[in-house]
């Protein structure tokens, strides 16, 4: 009898015929570790924990991780994981899965999101989708993202000098030049650019310009 995880898509079998498919498994906590191996090996996948998780995505036939974030810096390394990967499948579990941090990751690169608290079953189901393509989302997460969207086109938690920097940087200029044009030093500059990157939950200059993209801010 064919198995289906969660009532997630299709059973397994007809779903993808790629036996122990290498899968990189990035947290730093045991307890989390340890459940997800065990599901991911009994789904047929062959579970690793890389000491360099970003030269293991560069191997042939590596395109799937599971990526726990805890902070920022991991939502950036969803962005650094994908650099030249784009195929690369990247599932991020999260501490805290309020909107900011679902939204932030998503713009990141991540497929496919759920809580630290998700069942490894309910994990693996989500690997499963975006090895297929697909983007899933749990409905807790799902509800995450209504909760804290808006139909508001403008900006209200950017200033109009915040805009004028996201602006002169989608024109092309440097974060030197924008320095010299508005006065401050440059180490002042990329404070000042990485307090507006917090602020819209993003991290780095190119998901703060996709982000400012989307909201017709750019225009």
């Amino acid at each position: 009898m064919l198995r289906q995880v969660n009532g997630l898509g299709a059973p397994r079998d007809e779903r993808r015929c790629n036996l122990d498919e290498p899968v990189a498994v990035v947290t730093p906590f045991p307890v989390l570790r340890r459940g997800l191996f065990a599901a991911l090996s009994g789904a047929a996948f062959a579970p690793e924990e890389p000491d360099d998780p970003l030269a293991w995505v560069g191997v042939d036939g590596h395109r799937a991780v599971l990526l726990a974030v805890d902070k920022r810096q991991d939502a950036q390394l969803v962005v650094d994981l994908r650099r030249g990967r784009e195929d690369l499948v990247v599932v991020a579990l999260l501490l805290e899965p309020t909107p900011e941090t679902v939204r932030g990751v998503l713009l990141a690169g991540a497929c496919s999101v759920a809580g630290w608290d998700a069942s490894p079953e309910e994990v693996v189901a989500l690997l499963e989708a975006g090895l297929e393509a697909r983007s899933v989302l749990p409905t807790s997460m799902m509800h995450q993202l209504a909760m804290g969207a808006t139909d508001e086109p403008g900006v209200p938690d950017l200033d109009r000098d915040q805009v004028a920097w996201l602006r002169a940087l989608a024109a092309g200029a440097t974060v030197a030049q924008l320095a010299d044009r508005v006065g401050y030093s440059e180490r002042e500059m990329y404070r000042l650019l990485r307090a507006v990157y917090d602020r819209l939950g993003v991290g780095s200059r190119t998901q703060a310009l996709l982000w400012a993209t989307r909201r017709g801010i750019l225009d």
